[in-house]
């Protein structure tokens, strides 16, 4: 299965100003940056086999020296960047899309993830309680959505068909667009479902509609086969939005390697 790790996301403000980059996918921990972090799990992955980054041409010397198989300069959208990479690779069927921010990917997340996503769904997204999160990641934070049966939180690793995403791709563009305003997302759910997303954050989740029915909706808003994936490794999740999260990475590298040398 051919591979997108796209690194176009950027840090400002403080964030950027002390690590002296505004490309996260270029911010270093212990030595190695992100995009390398992530890339070396999907680099060593069997069931992987090209792979394309795309991102600024800033990050196209990491990649290139972290096994990337292309590289593509970024568009000005996220779908875009995907396009791209699906465009670049001539790919075919499944392929993974993943973010560029991931420092504690590993091999075996990558596989499993794979292995649990139905061979039948055109697009997948591995989801993660908040309490799957809390035991890997105890001190750590992450954005839970409320639905009707439970709280989580998404991965940045997923399984896509690429036949789908040149179909669909005005769809995901507007819905890329949409995505932070209210207004938007009901045009594209539907006014119930968006409703009863937002009496779910602001009274109670059992008010929220279930993540079976987000599924579905979506199944019909684009006439394909949908997976919600459980069971994967919330490492999958763990990726660098803001400062905060900077410090936390930090400060679990450190765990991992006192615990290393223990």
């Amino acid at each position: 299965m051919n591979a997108i790790v796209v690194a176009g996301g950027r840090i400002q403000g403080i964030f950027a100003e002390q690590e002296g980059v505004t490309v996260k996918a270029m911010l270093a921990l212990n030595g190695k940056s992100l995009l390398e972090r992530t890339m070396e799990p999907f680099r060593e992955c069997t069931l992987v086999g090209k792979i394309c980054v795309v991102g600024p041409r800033d990050v196209e010397a990491i990649a290139r020296r972290a096994g990337a198989d292309r590289f593509v300069e970024e568009g000005s959208t996220g779908i875009d960047n995907v396009m791209r990479g699906i465009d670049a690779l001539g790919a075919q069927g499944r392929v993974l899309c993943s973010a560029s921010d991931l420092p504690f990917l590993r091999t075996e997340d990558i596989e499993n993830m794979i292995r649990l996503t139905p061979r039948d769904a055109q697009l997948s997204y591995a989801v993660f309680s908040r309490v799957e999160w809390q035991a890997s990641f105890r001190g750590g934070h992450s954005t839970f959505i409320p639905f009707s049966d439970g709280e989580f939180t998404g991965g940045c690793v997923f399984v896509l068909d690429a036949a789908l995403l040149r179909r669909i791709e005005p769809v995901l563009q507007r819905a890329f667009a949409a995505r932070k305003s209210v207004t938007g997302m009901a045009k594209l759910f539907g006014p119930t479902l968006t409703l009863r997303l937002i009496v779910g954050r602001s009274i109670h989740r059992s008010l929220g509609p279930s993540t079976d029915s987000v599924r579905r909706r979506t199944e019909s808003m684009l006439g394909c086969k949908c997976a919600v994936v459980r069971g994967c490794s919330p490492r999958l999740a763990a990726d660098v939005d803001d400062l905060d999260d900077w410090h936390a990475a930090r400060r679990a590298s450190a765990g991992l390697a006192e615990a290393a040398v223990a």
